[in-house]
């Protein structure tokens, strides 16, 4: 499934799967930069970030008026 986003003044299709990528690679630099980040499993910090992802997802999906059955809020 593909979607499209603002990219300055051009709007690019954007494919979902992507979209949740970026998110998470966000959460994840952010996490990065918390005391917490030292000594965490990596395999944690990944599930975290998806986690976020998936909210910000939901979220985007919700604000654009689509149905989004079983988020975890």
């Amino acid at each position: 499934m593909t979607t499209t986003m603002r990219n300055n003044e051009s709007i690019v299709p954007v494919a979902l799967a992507d979209l949740r990528d970026w998110f998470a690679g966000q959460a994840l630099a952010g996490m990065a930069t918390g005391a917490g980040f030292q000594g965490a499993p990596w395999e944690k910090l990944a599930i975290d970030a998806y986690g976020f992802a998936d909210a910000m997802l939901a979220a985007r999906a919700r604000q654009m008026g689509l149905d989004v059955g079983g988020a975890n809020g």
